[in-house]
């Protein structure tokens, strides 16, 4: 015997035969909510987060939608789900950037946009995206749509991936979605600073690994039709007027910069490889890692300006630096420079040249930092456990370092993490840690001053 809907609902009262939770599809069709598609969404993206719970996060879902919803919105909440779920579990970020990743990804295709040369000629006939880049890519969309590493928004922390989409991606000047992925957006990066598309491709490729950011100004507008990409400029000094004080007219900025060519590369994270070696902020060996890498950085600095002066000849003022007279930086304070590489380097500035008047920066990396899920600049960290307050929304931010060691000990417990909670992030009253933990995740509250000051000044 068959049974009906009609013969099924017939005897019961109204609220037992009101239909299922229903949402709208992006076409406008209606369907019913179902925990398993939600399930299946989110298993999408866990391969190798083993901590996350698919279906926990379908269910937490589910239970804030309304009778009616668009998929868009449980898009959004199955994000803002997982977002939540990070104070007790770090991995919860990579699921939230990677459902914002497929989130950006929908709303891009939805525009018809299915590759990276599409989103660029899609944001050239909006006014976006420069002539010159908008033929570049044409000339060569096949390489460069062949480049696009669609893996790359996995490395994306939640809070990086947010200020990316909120704050970085083009959009469209009148309905305001997002044109580009953020691979596209790294890509069209690389080829606004690149002449050839193997250049580009490489470029991209490096800051898709996160392993280089170029500041804000670059990743606003590189290929776009807003093309001034300096952080900051490099004149003259002013005249003892108060007029003239006041990751400076402009015309001044515009003679200065091309006659000194200043650069200012500078480096993130350190933070992360002190706690990655498990070295204390203020040891020995932290100071001495930092020392050696400071001076790669400034010596392959050097090397690359050289080379650049040997293809395309000194800056301007080369002549008026202390370069020009046999000083490198080091020198002008007795720093060592002993060596092979520093003697070849030395040969080659006194026979080419610099391209470069400066070439290194503490730069203050507080926005790319966030992109490239490390801590900032030099820094040590501010607490292993805060609340991250934006023009995007409030976001949890948690020391991963810490958790991991603390799970590996059998030590990320609930009464544990309450402990942090109540201490503001700090583990220093936190009894049941060890010793060796406690030290080693001291926050910038709790480390010596001194050794900050001693960190920075040691001789590279």
């Amino acid at each position: 015997m068959t049974v009906t809907q009609d013969q099924a609902t017939a005897g019961k009262a109204p609220e037992q035969r009101r239909h299922a939770m229903q949402v709208r599809k992006r076409n406008g069709d209606l369907e019913p909510v179902d925990v398993n598609k939600i399930v299946k969404a989110v298993e999408r993206w866990v391969a190798d987060l083993d901590e996350v719970d698919p279906l926990r996060v379908a269910t937490k879902t589910i239970s804030g939608l309304y009778d009616g919803a668009t998929t868009a919105e449980l898009d959004k909440l199955s994000i803002q789900t997982a977002a939540e779920l990070i104070g007790e579990e770090p991995q919860y970020s990579r699921l939230a950037a990677r459902l914002l990743a497929a989130y950006v990804d929908k709303e891009v295709r939805g525009q018809g946009v299915a590759s990276f040369s599409q989103a660029i000629r899609h944001a050239h006939q909006q006014g976006l995206i420069s002539d010159d880049t908008a033929a570049f890519v044409a000339r060569n969309a096949r390489k460069l749509d062949d480049a696009v590493e669609v893996d790359g928004d996995l490395r994306f922390e939640y809070f990086g991936l947010r200020t990316v989409a909120d704050r970085y991606l083009l959009r469209h000047p009148l309905s305001r979605l997002v044109v580009e992925t953020p691979q596209y957006w790294l890509l069209r990066v690389a080829c606004g600073l690149s002449q050839t598309p193997g250049e580009a491709i490489g470029f991209y490729r490096l800051m898709s690994s996160l392993a280089y950011l170029p500041s804000s100004p670059t990743l606003f507008n590189s290929g776009t039709a807003h093309t001034q990409m300096s952080s900051c400029f490099l004149v003259d000094s002013p005249r003892d007027e108060l007029d003239s004080i006041y990751y400076y007219p402009s015309q001044q900025a515009a003679a200065s910069n091309p006659r000194w060519r200043p650069v200012g590369l500078g480096l993130m994270g350190l933070q992360d490889a002190f706690f990655a070696l498990r070295l204390p902020f203020d040891s020995p060996a932290a100071r001495e890692l930092s020392t050696r890498v400071q001076e790669e950085i400034y010596l392959t600095a050097l090397e690359a300006s050289a080379d650049l002066a040997e293809r395309f000849g000194p800056h301007p003022a080369y002549a008026e630096t202390r370069a020009a007279g046999g000083e490198l930086h080091p020198d002008l304070w007795g720093a060592p420079t002993d060596g092979e590489r520093w003697a070849l380097l030395r040969e080659k500035v006194a026979a080419s040249g610099l391209r470069n008047s400066l070439l290194i920066a503490i730069a203050p990396t507080a926005t790319i930092a966030s992109i490239a899920g490390c801590y900032e600049c030099i820094e040590p960290q501010v607490s292993n456990l805060f609340k991250r307050e934006t023009m995007s929304g409030e976001f949890l931010q948690l020391n991963t370092y810490l958790v991991r060691e603390l799970k590996a000990r059998g030590l990320w417990t609930a009464a544990i993490r309450e402990q942090i909670k109540r201490a503001e992030g700090s583990v220093q009253d936190v009894a049941d840690l060890p010793d060796d933990v406690r030290e080693l995740y001291r926050t910038a509250w709790e480390l010596p001053q001194r050794a900050l000051i001693d960190l920075a000044a040691a001789p590279t």
